[in-house]
């Protein structure tokens, strides 16, 4: 009698948690896609709003170091507020801020309050992001695989929705206004829906509960420091693609409006296509190899960016280094949550910070320079930063390597 309740609780029991973890998959693939879907929602108005105000190539880089400076304040505290209070209540917050924020920039009445409300914006991207990262990291520990890239694919197919959105509300004469408020009800909604699915946080062990109570969100070692090198380099990348690829086939090689909002599009297109293919990668070849190919490739589609004459062989440059890009912050943030000796919310928090002041920084020196200079010049320095990667690639390995050698 003992026995067969046994034999008949445990396959329940275990049916409970695989549905509780498939749940937590699925909102979190969720979330992934609709935070790419409104960054990409901001960066395709990027061209209305520098109209709207008025500003010039430096002035708008101006404006978009308000959304750096408020992700620098926020990802700090990130890992910490994570670890305290449980990455899926943070979630829940941060987009509701980030949304909010994002409705409010289109009606600013004058630039004093759009500077609080770029920055307003940049604190709920900070801990969104932070926040996410960490669910994926206790679903990879939960699952014993890496699973990391994948989420972050969503992340570019949210992307390159939200850019074909952008594009056809701006083809249909949707003002930035209305683009932003269909939007962010749209995912306020989704989020709501999502949000009971998230996991929520295990208790701590004395180590963490001692850091956690002291409000420690920092920790560089030289490993964490080597792994926001990288991350810095590749993310400044990012957010120049971002923010600079349709401007430099408008600018430079005098595309149209609309062939000029492909340019993101391809990139992001050609990065969700290598993220859902990363995880496979990093099975077989291993962390280091798989960011050394990667950067070696990107480095590749710079270069033709940079000295194109036709928007065509740009486009082709944007998709390779959407290619090359794809992978290798998620192996930086998967490795970074499962360092020894530190908690996986400190551990990301600090790296996150280093790798997002080169996502939200790039931008706005992008526009500097170009200005200054020229946007091809500015487009050169990418490579440079590419190349570093390159030569660090070996140090992006996990601290217990036996699970990738297990799996290859």
């Amino acid at each position: 009698m003992n026995s067969r309740v046994v034999a008949y609780s445990r396959p329940r029991s275990f049916r409970l948690v695989a549905g509780n973890l498939r749940g937590a998959m699925w909102a979190v693939r969720s979330l992934f896609f609709l935070n790419g879907f409104m960054f990409a929602s901001w960066a395709t108005r990027i061209p209305a709003f520098r109209d709207t105000y008025q500003l010039d190539n430096a002035q708008l880089g101006i404006a978009l170091i308000g959304i750096a400076f408020g992700a620098l304040i926020s990802m700090p505290m990130a890992g910490w507020l994570c670890e305290k209070y449980g990455s899926n209540r943070i979630c829940t917050v941060s987009a509701i801020l980030y949304l909010l924020s994002l409705v409010s920039i289109a009606f600013a009445p004058n630039l004093i309050v759009l500077g609080v409300l770029l920055i307003s914006f940049g604190v709920g991207h900070g801990l969104l992001d932070v926040a996410m990262n960490l669910q994926v990291v206790e679903i990879e520990d939960r699952l014993k695989k890496t699973v990391m890239s994948t989420f972050h694919a969503l992340w570019s197919v949210g992307g390159l929705a939200g850019a074909i959105t952008g594009v056809l509300l701006t083809a249909a004469d949707f003002t930035m206004q209305r683009h932003f408020i269909v939007t962010s009800l749209g995912i306020g909604l989704l989020v709501w829906v999502i949000r009971p699915f998230l996991l929520p946080p295990r208790k701590h062990s004395t180590g963490d509960a001692q850091t956690v109570s002291h409000g420690l969100s920092f920790r560089f070692t030289k490993k964490t420091m080597a792994l926001g090198v990288v991350a810095f380099c590749v993310m400044l990348c990012e957010g120049a693609m971002a923010d600079w690829s349709a401007v430099f086939l408008h600018d430079v090689l005098g595309a149209d409006e609309i062939l000029s909002a492909v340019a993101y599009a391809i990139f992001a297109l050609t990065m969700a296509s290598g993220r859902f293919a990363g995880d496979a990668l990093v099975e077989r070849w291993g962390s280091a190899k798989q960011v050394y190919f990667s950067a070696v490739l990107a480095v590749a589609g710079l270069l033709c960016v940079t000295v194109s004459n036709h928007p065509a062989l740009a486009l082709f440059g944007f998709g390779m280094v959407g290619a090359g890009l794809a992978t290798i912050v998620p192996i930086v943030f998967s490795v970074s949550g499962k360092l020894s000796g530190i908690p996986a919310g400190v551990a990301l928090g600090s790296v996150s910070t280093v790798g997002y002041l080169g996502f939200l920084l790039g931008p706005p020196a992008i526009g500097f320079i170009s200005q200054w200079l020229h946007l091809r010049v500015a487009f050169g320095l990418l490579i440079v930063l590419t190349v570093v990667v390159v030569f660090l690639a070996q140090i992006v390995k996990p601290d217990n390597t036996s699970t990738e050698q297990s799996c290859r």
